[in-house]
């Protein structure tokens, strides 16, 4: 056999024409193009982080594919447009994505992963419009605008295989965030919760370093700042299970609150020694379910300067209240 040459495949959305052609030692090359493909089936085996996610298509191993369509379909409701690429798959794993596409009309989105020398894999991700790429990739439905690029290493040689890198992404807004919602109603950062309700809140610049694991994402050190406001976090996100457990600070008026933790030798005493840190902050956590979690804010530490905050400690029951969804005060005591 040379090769199989489709002249016309319509399957379900799937509208297509090209060739496969069997490698001397195994495995397809493949090369499609049309007006419509449907890679359900296999979009979520692509963006899988370790083996255990991963569905056996014996046909894929040692498939090299090469695409180019109008429209692809990723799930039932969410699709890209103008898709050009090519994938390779060896060994059950993605070695190679390189991938070109647009997520909407003003939204570029490109995809690479490709193998290093040391058996690990470069993860790159460019888009202009990160808001759009996140409501695909149900990462984030909050977000508007911004330019996100993520770089990043599968780690192949450890177990679970965990991609660890950074995510940047560059003026955008949040809009009907309600975990931060109740943050900003505990600090009576009344403003601010009306911009967030409304226009949406504006940031110049977000850095999530991360690593990818079993389905787990662990962030360290995130921070988030813009004119009116700055916030950290740390913690995991249960993908699988929509599960949260974050804590970090809210720093209001971060450009000039942040303006003292410059001072030499008197902003280290002001701010504790906080990489990005304002002199005045209120601590938080969210925990359970990512649709309504369990806020618990520490306000005693928006009244005290960085260092004072780091002596009492984060999270002391002393002091602190919480506020879940509902926006009831449970227990000032919470156990």
């Amino acid at each position: 056999l040379e090769k199989v040459e489709f002249t016309e495949v319509a399957i379900g959305r799937t509208k297509m024409k090209g060739a496969l052609i069997p490698k001397p030692g195994g495995g397809w090359e493949a090369g499609f193009h049309g007006p419509a493909f449907d890679l359900s089936p296999l979009w979520e085996d692509i963006m899988a982080d370790d083996d255990a996610e991963k569905a056996d298509h014996p046909f894929l191993d040692r498939l090299t594919l090469a695409v180019e369509f109008k429209k692809i379909w990723l799930d039932d409701v969410k699709s890209l447009y103008d898709v050009s690429g090519t994938f390779v798959r060896v060994d059950n794993l993605w070695q190679t994505v390189l991938m070109s596409s647009r997520a909407g009309d003003d939204a570029s989105f490109d995809l690479q992963i490709q193998p290093r020398a040391d058996g690990r894999r470069n993860f790159s991700m460019h888009a202009n419009n990160a808001g759009e790429v996140f409501k695909i990739l149900d990462l984030y439905p909050n977000m508007i605008g911004g330019k996100l690029r993520i770089m990043g290493v599968y780690h192949d040689d450890q177990p679970g295989q965990p991609l660890k890198g950074n995510i940047v992404v560059d003026d955008y807004r949040i809009i009907n965030a309600p975990a931060l919602a109740h943050v900003f109603s505990i600090m009576s950062l009344t403003g601010i919760l009306e911009a967030l309700q409304g226009q949406g809140l504006v940031f110049t610049k977000l850095n999530i370093p991360f690593q990818l694991s079993h389905g787990v994402f662990q962030l360290k050190d995130a921070k988030s700042t813009g004119a009116s406001l700055g916030i950290t976090a740390s913690g995991k996100v249960f993908r699988h299970a929509d599960i949260i457990n974050l804590e970090g600070t809210v720093v209001p008026a971060y450009l000039i609150n942040s303006v003292f933790g410059r001072i030499p030798v008197l902003g280290n005493l002001l701010t504790g020694g906080e990489k990005g840190g304002g002199v005045f902050a209120a601590t938080y956590t969210m925990t359970g379910p990512m649709e309504k979690p369990v806020v618990l804010v520490n306000p005693l530490s928006a009244l005290t300067p960085g260092f004072l905050r780091n002596v009492f400690g984060i999270f002391s029951n002393s002091g602190a209240e919480t506020l879940d969804t509902s926006g009831n005060l449970p227990s000032p005591n919470p156990q």
